[in-house]
């Protein structure tokens, strides 16, 4: 059981996934977007009738500047920025069996899942998801060049930084620090998830949530999305 905000429960689902335990979360934060509403009565008979929400980590596989290997989980997104480097991010993208490539040149990229899209994603400028979606955002950070996408929740996406010493970007998974790295490798890993605890008043509002996120998505966007399971869009800022 996790008392908190988002956060908390962002450390609960990784003690989850390490001990091989279901989550229950009681939002005492701010947002509670991972949360049940609060209330400790009846609890036993909550946690009976709750029901459960299966949730794949994101995974990151990168290449730390000295040579280091560096790997970690997410729940909400994966993302390289700038930050304390005045020289712009430059990245090239490549997802696996796609030969288009794709670049960015700004603060960097992040790649967020269903339930990670309505958190930094958003103020990034990417696309809202649905929570069940079996899809995940893919989007660049205040750039004069990049993509604003839409991806299968199968999808192998590459990020390689050019001239990594140079216009060195730090790599972050959720709200961790993991280093500065020269490239990265981030995946959905199925082969591992966490049962997430949810009230049925709180399924039924993400529910509602979702049905309005998709009828509200752009007609090309909810067309691409139909016919190829992805949505690809790059645009360049004059």
């Amino acid at each position: 059981i996790s008392l908190g905000g988002d956060g908390t429960t962002l450390a609960a689902l990784r003690l989850g996934l390490k001990y091989g335990k279901k989550v229950y979360g009681m939002n005492l934060g701010h947002l509670g977007a991972y949360q049940n509403e609060y209330n400790s009565e009846g609890l036993s008979e909550r946690l009976e009738e709750a029901q459960e929400i299966m949730l794949y980590p994101l995974k990151v596989q990168a290449l730390g500047i000295q040579g280091d290997i560096i790997q970690q989980i997410a729940w909400n997104e994966v993302y390289v920025r700038s930050g304390d480097n005045p020289q712009q991010a430059r990245l090239i993208g490549s997802i696996e069996g796609d030969k288009r490539p794709f670049f960015v040149c700004g603060d960097g990229h992040l790649l967020a899942t269903p339930m990670g899209s309505a958190a930094y994603n958003v103020s990034a400028g990417g696309h809202k998801l649905g929570f069940r979606e079996n899809l995940w955002a893919s989007t660049s950070i205040a750039v004069c060049r990049g993509v604003n996408d839409i991806l299968p929740a199968s999808a192998h996406v590459r990020l390689e930084v050019v001239q990594a010493a140079k216009r060195s970007v730090s790599l972050f998974a959720d709200n961790l620090y993991l280093g500065k790295v020269s490239s990265c490798d981030i995946f959905h890993d199925f082969s591992v998830g966490v049962p997430l605890l949810w009230d049925k008043k709180k399924i039924e509002r993400f529910e509602q949530s979702a049905a309005q996120i998709i009828s509200k998505r752009p007609r090309r966007v909810q067309t691409a999305l139909t016919l190829k399971g992805c949505y690809r869009h790059a645009y360049q800022r004059s």
